[in-house]
């Protein structure tokens, strides 16, 4: 018991440096990018998470982005930023906040109160999902395949009614109903939650 305890408040130190360290490295991107750019990227986070059904704190993307954009561009100016350029970025960005998540719940790190007002209280507001609950939600939720994730989103999040889902293509009415189940069962709105699950 006291080694287990001792190894989640080295991991929950280890935490808190990351957090340091990433600030640390987001001001120092900011200042070799123009506002422009960080507006760009910033912008393009939002579109991305959105279409690929993730459920994060843009403002943490964009930090993990930011970091990769400022980093790769000292090395070698992309052209234009282009949209494509952009989400690769993005995209690489998500599977380390989702890595981060599934490390830090499997290790048991407790979030500090600031750190789980400031990355996760989207979901309090949006789903009435408690801080000291949410990070294991998301986790939980951004693991499961695409098509749960969408048509949780495109329904519950955005307000689309089930036809037009259907109409745009996410399943069929029982398969986006089903999507939805296993959705806010991994968000622990239904029922147990399971861990499992696919990134898609």
């Amino acid at each position: 018991m006291f080694i287990v305890s001792l190894e989640r408040r080295s991991a929950a130190a280890s935490s808190r440096n990351d957090a340091e360290l990433t600030a640390s490295r987001l001001e120092d991107a900011l200042s070799r990018i123009s506002k422009e750019q960080e507006t760009q990227v910033r912008e393009r986070v939002g579109i991305r998470l959105r279409s690929q059904a993730f459920l994060f704190d843009p403002d943490r993307i964009a930090t993990l982005s930011l970091i990769r954009v400022a980093g790769e561009m000292a090395l070698d100016e992309p052209e234009i930023m282009s949209g494509e350029w952009l989400d690769a970025r993005i995209d690489q960005a998500i599977r380390t906040a989702i890595t981060d998540d599934v490390e830090n719940e499997l290790q048991g790190v407790e979030l500090d109160n600031e750190e789980a007002d400031s990355s996760y209280e989207f979901l309090l507001d949006g789903l009435g999902i408690p801080s000291n609950l949410a990070r294991g939600a998301v986790t939980r939720f951004n693991v499961l395949p695409y098509a749960k994730r969408k048509a949780f989103v495109e329904l519950g999040v955005v307000g689309k009614r089930l036809k037009e889902c259907v109409e745009e293509g996410l399943g069929t009415e029982a398969e986006i109903l089903d999507s939805i189940r296993g959705a806010l069962t991994a968000l622990g709105m239904l029922g147990s939650a399971d861990s499992g699950g696919e990134q898609g």
